[in-house]
């Protein structure tokens, strides 16, 4: 992960963000505390669609098309010592499009925030 995003990827370029699916909470071992501490506290990575692990129905919807640009971000924040949490979001160029994901998908993404979503694969996701 980079600890920022590229420029081009902010608020006013995409202001939309949709968070896809639940918090992800981890521990950190002990034996990897060292290394930890030279990470930054928040970190952001953009995803490839089959590389995201969100359900396959919002996968399909976003390859679809029909809501325009948009980037997968992956967002670390380490929030103590030993722990951190990772969210997955979907960031849209258009705020209309963006709000017509939201709307339209609203059953898949309060699926993904409530439980782990469908483990997938790239061909998952564009065969059905």
């Amino acid at each position: 992960m980079t600890s920022q995003l590229p420029t081009l990827i902010n608020g006013d370029t995409f202001p939309v963000w949709v968070q896809l699916r639940n918090q992800d909470v981890r521990n950190i071992p002990v034996f990897a505390l060292k290394a930890e501490r030279a990470r930054k506290v928040v970190e952001y990575a953009l995803l490839e669609a089959s590389d995201a692990p969100v359900d396959c129905d919002l996968v399909m919807a976003l390859n679809s098309g029909d809501y325009g640009v948009y980037v997968l971000v992956a967002k670390r924040t380490r929030t103590a010592v030993q722990t951190v949490v990772y969210t997955y979001w979907a960031a849209f160029a258009d705020p209309k499009q963006g709000g017509a994901f939201q709307t339209q998908h609203a059953s898949s993404i309060q699926r993904g925030r409530q439980a782990k979503p469908r483990q997938h694969t790239a061909a998952d996701c564009t065969n059905g």
